[in-house]
């Protein structure tokens, strides 16, 4: 297996590297690709592909077996964190980091065991918040989901969960 081409500050690894086949049988490579990110520029336009291509060697010959290429899109990790609170609505806020400059995140709420519903809430200054209303039961899930950008790459919340907080 070997890269055609690969972008400055990526690297591939391939195991095995070499791999002995009976004729009908089928191999299986597993490739990695790491990235340094001190050469990769954060705002990377330029997106990257790479073809790799497996080699069949014979003590005559050698000749291109087959190829897979892959698209490399360079982005800008984002975090998405969240917070649920739960009294008669459930009012969840959250912040998406570094701040994307826009956008929206879809929020998925489930209360108890009704079926969940999926929200938007648009993003400003890298925050969000939604409020709707609360079901019967006393317990809520939130997921809280960025799409991503052209320049910042999609994230996902840990499950935020609340329970109804009575007040007397």
């Amino acid at each position: 297996m070997l890269p055609e081409w690969l972008p400055p500050g990526v690297s591939l690894h391939v195991w095995p590297s070499l791999l002995t086949l009976a004729p009908r049988t089928v191999g299986l490579f597993r490739c990695q690709f790491r990235f340094d990110t001190e050469v990769i520029e954060a705002h990377c336009k330029n997106d990257a592909s790479v073809l790799i291509s497996a080699w069949r060697r014979t003590p005559e010959s050698c000749e291109r077996w087959g190829s897979c290429k892959y698209e490399i899109d360079f982005r800008t990790a984002t975090q998405t964190t969240l917070h649920v609170s739960f009294v008669s609505d459930v009012e969840v806020t959250g912040v998406v980091t570094p701040d994307p400059g826009g956008g929206q995140v879809r929020i998925r709420v489930q209360v108890g065991s009704d079926r969940p519903g999926w929200y938007t809430a648009p993003l400003s200054a890298g925050a969000f918040s939604l409020a709707v209303p609360g079901g019967a039961d006393n317990v809520v899930q939130v997921l809280a989901m960025y799409d991503g950008s052209a320049i910042f790459a999609p994230s996902l919340s840990p499950v935020g969960s609340a329970t109804r907080q009575v007040i007397h």
